[in-house]
């Protein structure tokens, strides 16, 4: 079967993308890929960071640069310890618990693709304490991307595992 990819929609893993992974046996596919997703999540954090901290606060270029990267180094690093500790091993415990029928580098497969939304843009709701005036704004889309990302996680989790929409929520 030929990986269908995210090509349609990045924010919402469509059936497809979920019934490949039942049957795809490359593991490292979906390292790579959320490796991917944890380099963008930087980038796009460091410089979203900077621009507050350059811009909006008035701190130094050289000053503001280095507490986007520091700041966004912290982020995803709780990021990473964050998905694969509660993510992927807990929501495997528990998964199995009630019956799932596949290993937890299928867990792992499950949560990298459904979670881009999360390492894309659910970061969004750390810019709340800037004092900024979208700070609002931010905190809403930071929950509507990690929302996302738990739907789609819900959804993948039934299709990868065998269970029903109960059972894996």
């Amino acid at each position: 079967m030929e990986d269908p990819g995210i090509q349609n929609n990045m924010l919402m893993t469509d059936r497809k993308k979920f019934t490949y992974l039942t049957t795809q046996h490359d593991f490292i596919s979906s390292v790579g890929y959320f490796g991917l997703c944890i380099m963008l999540s930087f980038l796009l954090m460091s410089l979203t960071l900077f621009y507050f901290y350059y811009i909006v606060d008035g701190f130094g270029m050289n000053e503001s640069l280095i507490q986007a990267i520091i700041d966004s180094g912290y982020g995803v690093a709780g990021t990473i310890v964050g998905f694969i500790f509660l993510n992927v091993a807990l929501i495997h415990i528990a998964t199995k618990a009630f019956g799932a029928k596949k290993t937890i580098q299928k867990t792992f497969q499950v949560h990298a693709y459904a979670y881009t939304p999360y390492f894309l843009f659910g970061w969004l709701w750390t810019l709340d304490s800037t004092g900024s005036p979208l700070s609002g704004a931010f905190f809403a889309l930071g929950f509507a991307f990690s929302t996302l990302s738990v739907v789609n996680g819900v959804f993948g989790l039934k299709h990868i595992h065998s269970l029903s929409t109960i059972k894996s929520i």
